[in-house]
């Protein structure tokens, strides 16, 4: 359990305004001082949140459970969506705090996963939607446009999720504005919607309280399913758990025979029935067991996939992390002794952890840069979305999307039946979820196209890495290219621009890094004079950002807005 500290300030904190800031005070004594991020990083403690349970829903964790299931329904494809209450932060089911904790231990640089997540959640409002959160940033972009918000206090706390409780609890006897604006929308809108990152459990207490006190008999919530984000969007429902991969019998099998047997182990299969390529790997559970008891898992996964697919090397992640934190790849599977280090180090942050094959990632050429194919293919409203996209990335951190098509991909050496076979891993991915009523509305999951070695030699694989089961960066490019795609439509003044309309769209988003001389309306103005067809999605100086750009083939997209970045640092709005 962490513990802070609060520390006077001679004048406000540039990102917060107070005047004080947080020190995060670690076990082994250190001191961190939490700065440069737009809230605190105070975090409600579960017997706190047990508590508010029965404060607010008069139920314990299971009656929560049970009614999230009845009161919270993630909309359909089919359903009209009216005005929306957004409200995304981070998911502490993705252990979000913790992740930005790392990075600022290890003198890297934290991305304020919460505040972006409230920061860019307002591109994707609508004329009558209601924009709610509580970070100057948030607020900035609101105001820039045009979109009406409520305010939430408790900036000192992490997690939105968090603050919205606590507003909630003292709402019980003192009535409160902001609650009061969220009720009248949903009652006075029709087919009121919420928007949410991921439904979590401090925001799915909150949303079943909202719902009773506004009087509704459910909640349609434009986000996955209750029962999604508390099982389901974790790496660890990929692979077996090591005691069932070693209780398979496998000495009679190929190594392509005992892939397939192993995913048939893994939860996906097991208990959804979901059949879909995945990479050789293992689960290192975590729960009720002791640190010999987690070693021992991660040398015998890594004995495992070298003695069934004679692999040299393979990447240990952990099972709940997001953006590449918690990664390590390259990692020797003959060296126990350093796979007993890494599980060592591994083992205080509590979750389970997966072992899986490393990917040498086939490279393609973009616009003259050399991208890896880590590929990530997109479930919106509750469908395939078409095309997918090839993610920018720096060693495991992603910084961005380049949207492709099949015919698109193939021009750039990615075969049509690489792009189809992921396509059909999509479509059973949901009706697997559909079949179970699981409420899986939104996803973008990663798939790796590479060699692993080993027994597959020079084979080409495609498989399934990262299901991530809630809102997603790439999302943020098919907003904007809906939008672009919106406008075009309506403007048919000239022949050339009818012309541009019909044409097949492209587009990238790029991750930056804004200095405190590019607050978004500064950056805003920058990229309109560039002329090209580019937005800027958000900007938080200091710590993180969003460009988005549209071309008419990946390509110049990707050409098109590196130039931007670079013009962009150039200028010193970037770094």
């Amino acid at each position: 359990m962490l513990k802070y500290e609060r520390v006077p300030l001679t004048e406000p904190d540039p990102t917060t305004s107070l005047q004080y800031r947080w020190d995060v005070l670690l076990g082994d004594g250190r001191r961190v001082p939490w700065r440069g991020f737009y809230t605190g990083p105070l975090k409600l403690a579960d017997d706190k949140l047990d508590e508010l349970c029965w404060q607010l829903l008069a139920t314990d964790s299971a009656g929560e459970i049970e009614a999230a299931a009845r009161e919270l329904r993630p909309i359909a494809a089919h359903d009209e969506m009216g005005s929306a209450l957004i409200m995304h932060s981070a998911s502490a089911g993705r252990k979000a705090l913790e992740g930005d904790l790392d990075k600022l231990i290890g003198d890297d640089n934290p991305a304020d996963y919460t505040t972006y997540h409230e920061a860019r959640s307002v591109y994707l409002a609508r004329p009558g939607d209601l924009a709610v959160g509580r970070t100057s940033t948030w607020k900035t972009t609101a105001a820039l446009d045009d979109v009406p918000t409520v305010e939430i206090p408790g900036v000192d706390y992490y997690y939105l999720s968090d603050a919205l409780l606590l507003l909630a609890e003292q709402h019980l006897s003192s009535p409160t504005p902001q609650i009061d604006r969220m009720v009248e929308l949903l009652r006075t809108a029709p087919n009121a919607v919420v928007r949410v990152y991921a439904l979590e459990r401090g925001m799915q207490i909150f949303l079943i309280w909202l719902k009773r006190l506004a009087g509704l008999e459910t909640l349609v919530v434009d986000c996955n399913g209750p029962e999604i984000a508390r099982a389901w969007s974790r790496k660890s429902m990929l692979y077996p758990r090591v005691r069932e991969a070693l209780a398979l019998k496998v000495s009679e099998l190929d190594p392509h025979q005992i892939l397939d047997l192993e995913a048939r182990s893994s939860p996906l299969a097991s208990e959804l029935g979901l059949s879909i390529p995945v990479l050789p790997g293992y689960t290192l559970e975590r729960s009720q067991q002791d640190l010999d008891s987690f070693i021992g898992q991660a040398i015998q996964a890594a004995r495992l996939l070298r003695q069934r697919y004679e692999l040299q090397l393979g990447c240990l992640k952990a099972a709940e992390g997001g953006d590449g934190v918690r990664i390590t790849t390259g990692v020797d599977l003959g060296d126990e002794a350093k796979i007993e280090a890494l599980a060592r180090d591994a083992y205080p942050h509590g979750d389970d952890y997966v072992l899986e094959a490393q990917v040498e990632y086939t490279q393609v050429n973009v616009g003259g840069r050399t991208l890896s194919t880590a590929l990530c293919s997109y479930i919106r409203r509750g469908r395939v979305a078409d095309g997918f996209s090839c993610q920018i990335t720096e060693g495991t951190t992603w910084k961005g999307n380049v949207y492709l098509d099949e015919s698109s991909a193939e021009s750039l050496g990615i075969s049509q039946i690489h792009s189809r076979m992921m396509r059909e891993a999509m479509e059973r991915f949901v009706r697997a979820f559909q079949e179970k009523n699981l409420g899986l509305t939104i996803a973008g999951i990663d798939f790796a196209l590479g060699r692993i070695g080993g027994v597959f030699g020079n084979e080409v694989l495609l498989a399934v890495q990262d299901p991530n089961l809630s809102f997603h960066g790439g999302e943020c490019l098919s907003v904007f290219l809906d939008k672009v795609r919106a406008r075009r439509s309506l403007d048919t003044s000239s022949r050339r621009e009818a012309s541009a309309r019909d044409q097949p769209l492209y587009g990238a988003t790029r991750v930056i890094r804004p200095t405190f001389r590019g607050p978004l309306d500064v950056l805003r103005d920058a990229v309109t004079e560039s002329g090209s067809d580019a937005t800027v999605i958000t900007s938080m100086p200091g710590r993180w950002g969003v460009i988005a750009l549209a071309a008419e083939d990946p390509a110049g997209a990707l050409e098109e807005i590196s130039h931007l970045h670079e013009s962009l640092i150039r200028s010193g709005l970037v770094e």
